[in-house]
């Protein structure tokens, strides 16, 4: 599985985190850096971006949103499984950061490890391959097991949260004004074909939110991190005959495969795996 990686960043874009001394001696000494689940973090906004989305798109709760919610009840519950799925590695791209020293090492006792974009990819693609669902066999059948759906580094995005909801939460009183006036003059409203060709690049025009996957956006009161991401998207299911057979056939460096990637996409939350390993190399050329 290739690791996107943004446009802004190469393999040679050095990245920085400060970490607890005993963390930073165990990675030396294991050459392995533990990633963990989004839902370990303390920001409970993790992954709100695609809550946020999806309100804006589809005009509110009432209306559902065709990802499993339909009151705030159970886009809780889906925002939560967001989280429980997704495996963030934090860095910067600031070598020296007196806001960054306060924040992680208040008691004076951390160190700060460097690494390259190149070394992180190398070390994301090992993992999404021990990882891969082309690994099942027959023998699987009927057992649970994690697979890894997409991986990739990027820059986080920093927006006004607050401003995002308020501006989310408006257009969403304005789309439900518009069908209930619809709904007043017993008229139908227009479908997606009658919207003129102009609609869509319009709405994309107007979205509040870039999306382009999930725990990507932070508040922006958090902008002085300048904060780069590793992450990897899992998912974990029973293996039937089915995954095995669409195996058969899958090529998971063809976007075209839909079949595939839509069996991937279905695939439930991780319940078991609460961090992963990342296998760490001294140069991209060194791994097995």
């Amino acid at each position: 599985m290739n690791v996107y990686v943004d446009d802004s960043l190469n393999d040679h874009t050095s990245l920085y985190r400060i970490v607890d001394y005993f963390a930073a001696a165990a990675t030396v000494d294991t050459r392995k850096l533990m990633v963990p689940k989004a839902d370990q973090f303390t920001d409970q906004n993790e992954g709100i971006e695609r809550l946020l989305l999806q309100l804006e798109r589809l005009g509110g709760f009432r209306h559902g949103c065709g990802a499993g919610w339909s009151d705030m009840h159970s886009a809780k519950k889906a925002h939560a499984a967001v989280k429980r799925s997704h495996y963030v590695s934090c860095w910067t791209r600031e070598a020296e950061s007196v806001a960054l020293w306060a924040l992680y090492s208040p008691s004076l006792t951390a160190v700060r490890i460097q690494t390259t974009v190149g070394e992180l990819r190398a070390a994301i693609e090992d993992l999404a391959s021990r990882y891969s669902v082309l690994r099942l066999s027959n023998s699987d059948l009927g057992k649970r097991v994690v697979a890894s759906i997409e991986s990739c580094i990027v820059p986080v995005q920093y927006i006004c949260l607050e401003n995002t909801a308020r501006l989310v939460s408006r257009r969403v009183g304005a789309r439900r004004r518009i069908v209930e006036r619809y709904a007043r003059h017993r008229r139908e409203m227009p479908t997606l074909s009658e919207m003129g060709e102009n609609f869509f690049s319009r709405e994309e025009q107007r979205r509040l939110i870039s999306l382009e996957g999930s725990c990507r956006v932070k508040d922006s009161s958090f902008r002085h991190e300048h904060e780069v991401r590793a992450i990897l998207k899992l998912g974990e299911e029973t293996v039937d005959e089915r995954m095995l057979e669409t195996n058969q056939f899958a090529d998971l460096n063809h976007d075209s495969n839909s079949s595939f990637n839509r069996l991937l996409e279905a695939w439930g939350h991780v319940d078991r795996v609460c961090y992963v390993q990342l296998n760490l190399y001294s140069d991209c050329r060194d791994r097995p």
